[in-house]
């Protein structure tokens, strides 16, 4: 899947913007289990899905409890940092 692609299935911008946008964008890759959110950490980054998944999970009485599954195309950001200013 292509970035513009991924914007533009989330919102269609006209180009001046995209272009912006994307000039803002750096491509990462990560090994399967790399954690991109921690618990109890501000975290400022948001990704967007260009190929592969993600889960989110809580931790619990020694168990993992996931809640939710992310997949190509899907943006991940910090709900409690963007909107909470919390961990």
């Amino acid at each position: 899947m292509d970035i513009n692609d991924i914007i533009n299935s989330i919102y269609k911008l006209p180009q001046p913007s995209l272009d912006t946008l994307i000039a803002s964008i750096s491509e990462v890759e990560y090994p399967k289990k790399f954690h991109l959110h921690r618990e109890n950490k501000k975290e400022t980054k948001s990704y967007l899905i260009k190929k592969g998944i993600v889960r989110a999970y809580a931790h619990k009485e020694d168990k993992d409890i996931t809640f939710w599954f992310g997949q190509e195309g899907d943006l991940i950001f910090p709900l409690q940092t963007l909107f909470a200013a919390r961990p």
